[in-house]
């Protein structure tokens, strides 16, 4: 890996420069404040490995696809990990990628959730608006066409939860343009994951978001899961840093990961 330090007055400038220099899928590795004011930033980059691409099979499911969507809806089961990746999602866009993002969150039934995703995105500088009930989803999204990425987040349910869950694929539905990432937290295993596909709100699943793989010591789903349910998987995320702790994935780095299981210093862009 490839590995510079970046100094800069504030996180924004920081990760400009990070981006001219390194390009879009570099990864921060470390964030440090200096005495003097401003950052210390670690950012690394693995260099690119060329190797022929295995013959597709005609009507099958690629295992990854990246996120294409303006309006990106993350949903699933309580604990997954949701609100985090969404400032994670966030941080990245808005960051690294320069682009106008809006955060919006239907997260009003956990106590504290809207408060801590205001933390975050006070720090990145986005705006954060919270719509207490689904149906408004459309209408709110409706005034956001100002902003080039639009990321949702969504209060858990238990999959038994099923009025709930309804109104919320209902809501989704209505929003063509919204992409929806099914949150599966990566400790789990394929009978409770099959049961997270069967959510009964689920007016459609687009993606597959894989959080909490420092956690896991078994990651053969995210091979397994997108190949059984025919939905490929986007993002990992590998602990509990914003921005950092957030990649966007790959055939290569989901086999690394099966075989050798992960450790802080294997993390890759």
């Amino acid at each position: 890996m490839r590995v510079e330090k970046f100094n800069a007055p504030s996180m924004a400038e920081a990760l400009a420069h990070i981006r001219r220099r390194l390009g879009d899928d570099a990864l921060i590795l470390e964030i440090s404040p200096l005495n003097e004011g401003g950052f210390e930033v670690t950012a690394g980059i693995e260099p690119a490995v060329r190797s022929p691409a295995p013959a597709a099979r005609p009507k099958e499911t690629p295992i990854v696809a990246p996120s294409r969507g303006r309006v990106v809806a993350l949903v699933g089961p309580t604990g997954a990990g949701k609100t985090t990746t969404v400032a994670k999602l966030a941080a990245r866009a808005a960051l690294l990628e320069g682009q106008q993002v809006a955060v919006v969150t239907l997260d009003t039934y956990r106590l504290g959730g809207a408060q801590q995703l205001r933390g975050y995105t006070d720090l990145i500088g986005v705006p954060l608006v919270v719509v207490e009930d689904p149906r408004r989803l459309q209408h709110t999204l409706g005034r956001m066409q100002w902003a080039e990425r639009v990321f949702v987040d969504t209060p858990g349910r238990s999959p038994r939860d099923v009025a709930a869950l309804r109104v919320l694929g209902e809501a989704l539905s209505e929003i063509p343009e919204a992409e929806v990432h099914l949150t599966i937290p990566a400790v789990l295993h394929g009978r409770a994951i099959d049961r997270l596909l069967q959510w009964p709100g689920r007016a459609r699943i687009d993606r597959l978001l894989f959080t909490k793989i420092d956690e896991a010591f078994e990651l053969d789903e995210l091979r397994d899961c997108p190949r059984r349910s025919g939905i490929p998987l986007t993002y990992l995320t590998t602990g509990q840093r914003v921005p950092e702790d957030i990649e966007c994935s790959s055939t290569t780095r989901i086999e690394q990961l099966i075989r050798d299981g992960f450790a802080r210093h294997q993390e890759a862009a």
